[in-house]
């Protein structure tokens, strides 16, 4: 980030901190999810219980999700925002917070643990409710001196602790928010439809990619042999424009005649499809928790970076009803908790990734409860 751009931020983040109230009655409730689709599909069964304090509601989004939004949440009032676009453009910024403050909300939810200061904690600050509860501010913030400091007085905080799962932070939020609730499960087949293509079709979702990169993405050549040593009925390879490489270098590996590449596949048409497949195999990626919380069985070549906060799952008595725990495929390795800062990279990959073979995940599948490719 610029000195420039941040010196713009920092007296945006100051000018919000010594606005008065806006005048008039506050109502209604605004919560604000900024982050990665995966981390959205986690949180997405615990949303109805921060709605359910208020006949009002706004759900603050990344506006990548809307499309899914609209149809998991039709009784909540949608705010997408690019958060790129929101760093980067002062006009935009200034019109997002502008509608923000408009809003007069009385209560403002942040349930994500990563909350970002220039995002997140400026839009809160805009919103200028009675009462604002999000979880504390930690070492694992880049910033949390600075968080400290801009922070509202009237803010609640959650208190973080250590080895929760993102499912269970989820549900400990709104626990203590003191909303009694019954966690649903919103991503049910019935919401979305497969693609056309697929509608008859018995398939197997492969996600080669991951929201993290290619560092913790499992080598294309031995996705090539796993999945051809399985032989599913048939394999639909997914995932963003930016993984078309990876998608097509797996399928030149696999007979013409049963596979397809996804690449340019609407959120809506993602979703359809994950949730409607047999199975679903792929790296540490929002696509594992898509099938998840569609209680679709999945199966995730996971590394060391992480473990325990997305992936494994938890016990099942800490689970939404009809989530299906994906099963992971990991190595130990003596540099766990890295948070992907490997420092045993091999070729580009985190080594605890990289070393995982394909005799070892058919083996594991062969052991395992895994019965949707056995």
């Amino acid at each position: 980030m610029k000195s420039t751009q941040k010196f713009q931020l920092l007296k945006d983040l100051c000018l919000a901190k010594m606005r008065s109230l806006p005048s008039g009655k506050r109502s209604g409730t605004l919560v604000i999810r900024l982050d990665r689709i995966g981390d959205f599909a986690l949180f997405a069964p615990y949303a109805r219980a921060l709605f359910s304090q208020s006949e009002k509601n706004y759900l603050l989004i990344n506006e990548l999700w809307a499309p899914l939004c609209a149809k998991i949440f039709p009784d909540a009032e949608l705010i997408p925002l690019a958060p790129g676009k929101f760093l980067n453009d002062p006009r935009y910024r200034s019109r997002m917070l502008d509608a923000v403050r408009s809003l007069k909300v009385k209560r403002v939810y942040q349930p994500r643990f990563y909350r970002e200061l220039f995002v997140e904690e400026l839009l809160s600050m805009a919103a200028a409710p009675e009462e604002t509860v999000r979880f504390e501010t930690t070492s694992f913030h880049l910033q949390p001196k600075l968080l400290k400091l801009f922070s509202s007085s009237r803010a609640a905080e959650v208190k973080y602790l250590h080895g929760e799962h993102e499912l269970q932070r989820n549900a400990r939020f709104a626990h203590q928010c003191n909303i009694q609730y019954k966690a649903e499960n919103p991503w049910l087949t019935g919401i979305f439809s497969p693609p056309e293509k697929l509608r008859f079709r018995e398939y197997v979702c492969v996600f080669p990619g991951s929201g993290k990169g290619k560092k913790c993405c499992w080598q294309s050549e031995k996705w090539g042999k796993l999945l051809n040593d399985l032989d599913g009925p048939f394999y639909l390879i997914t995932g963003t424009p930016a993984e078309r490489e990876q998608m097509e270098c797996i399928a030149r590996m696999l007979p013409a005649e049963k596979r397809v590449v996804a690449a340019d596949l609407s959120l809506e048409e993602f979703a359809g499809a994950v949730s409607h497949a047999r199975c679903a195999l792929g790296n540490d990626t929002g696509g594992i928790h898509l099938a998840a919380m569609s209680g679709v069985p999945a199966l995730a070549i996971s590394g060391r970076g992480q473990p325990g906060w997305f992936l494994p799952y938890p016990e099942q008595k800490h689970l939404p009803p009809g989530v299906v725990p994906p099963v992971v495929v990991s190595t130990p390795c003596s540099c766990e908790n890295c948070f992907w800062r490997c420092p045993y990279m091999n070729n580009g990959t985190c080594r605890c990734v990289a070393e995982i073979s394909v005799d070892q995940v058919l083996d594991f599948i062969e052991k395992s409860n895994f019965s949707a490719l056995r």
